[in-house]
């Protein structure tokens, strides 16, 4: 689920990082489906491009204009937080929720609070959700400081609130984003600043959620670690329990191998290989 503001929410002129990030997880063959109360962007949908023959999941919790306490006692007639929940429960959380606080002139200490709760909301209604929370992308104006004081309070509220059943994961979106060019306005991301914060999302994700399945020898056992090891504590060898060959550079020249997967010595390419033994995890 992607929870925030008008930043997750976007507009009808702009796709969202949203839309990016799910063309990232089709592209890495994630098994996924975005939840969420809202199924629109701020004034109507974009016309969102098919990706892979699908269509794009709509569903967020991206409120456009809300600060964190209204995220979570709600707006007359629009729902809050727990509201929501009753009709689905995320496992993954991407949170974005803070600039409005600023704008609006609320406290750092106030919204620190605030964030908190959210993270103990979620845990309400699933204990072992994972919680990524984001150090906010700038803007372009004076406001700035109040987003970089805020951004200094995210590691502080992962360390006091991550436990290892509900991690919380800190994901910086502000440094190397910047709010002149990545932006429409100043405040919201264009088509590269969309781009860059689901290439950040993304990243989060594959770090934390699956650290072993990333084509390098995580554990060190000289086996590539692939979706037979996704906790990296398998012993030599399980990484492939019966896929063909061990890891290698690309022999035969074909382009297919790459040193992070496979040796290829007889010219297949690497779904010959999946098809013929019948393995979707083998790369």
């Amino acid at each position: 689920m992607t929870l925030g503001d008008s930043i997750t929410q976007s507009n009808r002129e702009n796709f969202g990082y949203r839309y990016r990030l799910w063309t990232k997880l089709i592209d890495d063959s994630r098994s996924f489906d975005m939840v969420g109360s809202i199924t629109y962007n701020f004034g109507g949908n974009p016309s969102w491009p098919q990706h892979m023959g699908l269509n794009f999941d709509q569903d967020h919790e991206g409120h456009w204009g809300w600060r964190t306490d209204e995220i979570l006692n709600g707006r007359l007639a629009a729902g809050s937080l727990t509201e929501w929940l009753d009709y689905y429960t995320p496992d993954v959380v991407l949170i974005h929720l803070g600039t409005n606080d600023v704008y609006q002139n609320q406290s750092t200490t106030s919204t620190v609070e605030e964030l908190k709760q959210v993270i103990d909301m979620l845990r309400a209604d699933n204990p072992d959700v994972i919680i990524f929370v984001a150090k906010l992308i700038p803007t372009a104006s004076s406001r700035n400081t109040g987003i970089i004081e805020l951004n200094a309070e995210m590691e502080g509220i992962a360390a006091l609130k991550s436990t290892a059943q509900s991690p919380v994961h800190v994901v910086d979106h502000y440094t190397g984003f910047d709010a002149i060019t990545d932006t429409y306005d100043g405040i919201h991301p264009n088509a590269v600043g969309e781009k860059k914060m689901a290439e950040n999302w993304n990243a989060a994700m594959w770090t934390y959620l699956n650290p072993c399945i990333d084509g390098f020898d995580n554990d060190n056992d000289g086996f590539i670690d692939f979706t037979a090891d996704p906790d990296c504590t398998n012993p030599q060898g399980s990484e492939f329990p019966s896929c063909p060959g061990n890891s290698g550079p690309d022999n035969d020249l074909d382009g297919m191998d790459l040193a992070a997967y496979i040796a290829d010595p007889s010219g297949a390419t690497l779904a010959d290989f999946a098809a013929a033994f019948i393995r979707t995890d083998c790369p």
